[in-house]
C-alpha cells in the first residue's frame, strides 16, 4: 500500500512540476502578447497625433478657437 502512495504521490508531483511548466510558458506568452499590444496601440496613437496635427495645420481656424472647440 505505501508501494502506491509512494507511486501516486511521484505521479502527483510529476503532475505538478508539468503544469507550473506549462503556467511558465503561459504567463511568458501573455506577457509576448501584451507587450506587442502596447506596441500597436502607441504606433495607432502616433498616427492619430500626425492625423490631429496636419488636420490644424490645414484648418482655417486659429489655435485659440481649436483649443474652445476641444474644451467646449
Amino acid at each position: 500500500m505505501a508501494r502506491t502512495r509512494k507511486s501516486g504521490q511521484e505521479t502527483l508531483d510529476q503532475k505538478i512540476e508539468l503544469a507550473k511548466q506549462k503556467v511558465i510558458k503561459t504567463k511568458a506568452a501573455h506577457e509576448k502578447a501584451v507587450d506587442e499590444l502596447q506596441v500597436l496601440l502607441d504606433k495607432k496613437k502616433a498616427l492619430q497625433t500626425q492625423d490631429l496635427m496636419k488636420a490644424i495645420s490645414e484648418s482655417d481656424r486659429s489655435f485659440e478657437e481649436i483649443m474652445q472647440f476641444i474644451k467646449g
